[in-house]
């Protein structure tokens, strides 16, 4: 309807609304609380630190436990990140 009164802003607002009720996280959130397995305390942990996906996947579990000071879970937040979609594009442009 919204997008019919020619008003692209307030859809994209609604469509991302939409999303944040649907997968129930707020979008600055991490988007590694969508798993259960891990604590509160080890989300807090890499929100603070702003470890990303990427940076997740490139170090070791050790390196991880390191980074969040739970030597034990650094496994458990490697598998986690791994088990994260992510897409790998290549381009090729051409005149």
């Amino acid at each position: 309807m919204v997008l019919r009164q020619n008003n692209p802003l307030l859809a994209g607002r609604l469509l991302e609304f939409s999303k944040m009720l649907d997968q129930q996280l707020w979008d600055f959130s991490h988007p590694l609380r969508q798993n259960k397995c891990l604590g509160p305390e080890i989300m807090e942990k890499i929100e603070n630190k702003k470890l990303t996906i990427d940076i997740l996947r490139e170090n070791s579990a050790d390196d991880i436990g390191l980074l969040i000071v739970h030597q034990r879970m650094g496994s458990v937040v490697k598998r986690c990140a791994e088990e994260f979609p992510s897409l790998d594009a290549e381009v090729n442009i051409q005149p």
